[in-house]
């Protein structure tokens, strides 16, 4: 009895017609089995198809057949809902950023979707939080990767990982936390590293790290400013990795960061700037108890603050070193036009010398000083006087300037003077001499 039938029963006497039925009963047991599809098919009707191997079941136009499953296997080659391994390819529809097509029981609006060719995306509570586009960008935060311009390059360029937000303060921030005890625990970091494909060693001042920071410039993304990791000095060898950090900010009407700062492979440090260069700068008043700027000899490499202390500037603008010696360049190979200094006399002889404070408002310290008045010497001796511009504290110059007094030119002058005065004390002791022998 074949186990397909038309399903319909004839009219017949009542053996014929019990064959019949049997005969459905048959093909309805054995799922319509056989090595050929049925000859009357109806929709949603089941086949076992065993030349295949598969159990396939009629779709609802009756127009073709879809596999269900393999009839070999457990659980029809189906993943059963308690798990299992799967070896074929799960495909699931793309969903959208409210349906996800792979999503979270109970949470249907939070999961997995494919809104383009080539993109996964993320979505939490029905809008989309994350993607990785066809580029292999992650974007966070956006669905639009943005490109920015490289410094020294004309044209845009995009980063792998992007983070967008518009939240406010943190909301494009990443944090790094390392709940590890340990004292060599890294801590929450960021790696950045360059490997050559031909594993060569890193060239002589190549980069391998960046960290830019860039902003819209009204039709780019633009690079403003950078810190930069090179190697320094040679190209790397396995254990003789020189490096240095290089500092760079955009200067204003310029479009690109130039370098401002350099740490050396040797902790030296090296600043360019077109103003003023370093300023130093403490909360507590002017004293010799803190300082803006200590010196030390003799100290250990990797150890900052050890060694002996030569140097020193006090906040209230006291020098103070260890050997009290303070000099200037003076090579012959230097210098020209040399000539004898001209009479000194009559200008420290006509300089006033004063004692004076400095006013509450001023913000320098109110003892009272001994010393010169800029505008009194300037009628005097011009060229001991110098003039500097004042600024806010935002940089902006007020339109007015100070003066200063070049204290060290003048004791090159009261040496001068003395000589001469030493020139007359010995005439004079002469002359004294040459009477009392009369």
């Amino acid at each position: 009895m074949s186990p397909q039938t038309d399903y319909i029963v004839a009219n017949g006497t009542g053996a014929a017609v019990r064959s019949d039925i049997n005969g459905q009963l048959a093909a309805i047991v054995s799922n319509n089995s056989g090595a050929t599809e049925p000859a009357t098919m109806y929709a949603y009707q089941w086949w076992a198809d065993t030349t295949t191997g598969l159990l396939k079941i009629r779709n609802a136009a009756n127009s073709a057949w879809v596999t269900v499953g393999t009839l070999a296997s457990a659980n029809l080659g189906l993943l059963p809902l308690a798990g299992g391994t799967m070896t074929g390819v799960l495909a699931v529809t793309a969903g959208t950023a409210a349906l996800p097509g792979i999503a979270v029981s109970g949470d249907l609006n939070t999961g997995i979707w494919s809104p383009a060719a080539d993109t996964i995306a993320f979505s939490e509570g029905g809008a989309e939080a994350m993607r990785i586009d066809s580029s292999s960008r992650l974007l966070v935060g956006t669905s639009t990767s943005t490109g920015f311009v490289p410094p020294g390059e004309l044209f845009t360029t995009a980063a792998t990982v992007q983070v967008s937000g518009s939240g406010g303060a943190g909301s494009s921030s990443y944090q790094a936390t390392d709940t590890n005890t340990s004292d060599y625990a890294l801590g929450g970091s960021i790696f950045l590293n360059k490997r050559p494909n031909n594993d060569t060693g890193i060239g002589n001042g190549h980069t391998f790290g960046s960290v830019l920071f860039a902003g819209w410039d009204t039709a780019a993304l633009r690079v403003g400013a950078s810190i930069r990791a090179a190697s320094d000095g040679q190209v790397w060898a396995s254990g003789d990795c020189p490096s240095r950090l290089v500092f760079s900010t955009t200067a204003d009407g310029a479009s690109s960061p130039t370098e401002r700062m350099r740490i050396t492979q040797v902790g030296s440090i090296h600043t360019v700037s077109t103003e003023d260069n370093i300023s130093f700068v403490t909360t507590q008043g002017a004293g010799t108890t803190y300082q803006f700027l200590r010196g030390y000899h003799s100290g250990t490499a990797g150890t900052p603050l050890s060694g002996t202390v030569s140097f020193k500037v006090f906040s209230n603008g006291n020098v103070q070193n260890t050997n009290n010696s303070y000099g200037g360049i003076s090579d012959l190979k230097l210098k020209e036009n040399i000539v004898d200094a001209t009479s000194q006399w009559s200008d420290l002889k006509a300089l006033q010398i004063r004692k004076y404070n400095f006013k509450d408002e001023t913000g320098h310290q109110t003892h009272t000083q001994i010393g010169l008045v800029a505008q009194e010497v300037e009628f005097i001796s011009p060229g001991l006087v110098s003039e500097s511009p004042d600024h806010d504290a935002e940089g902006n110059d007020l339109g007015t300037v100070t003066k200063s007094v070049n204290y060290s030119v003048l004791y090159m002058k009261a040496v001068k003077a003395l000589q001469e005065a030493m020139e007359r004390i010995e005439s004079l002791e002469a002359k004294v001499a040459a009477l009392e022998a009369v």
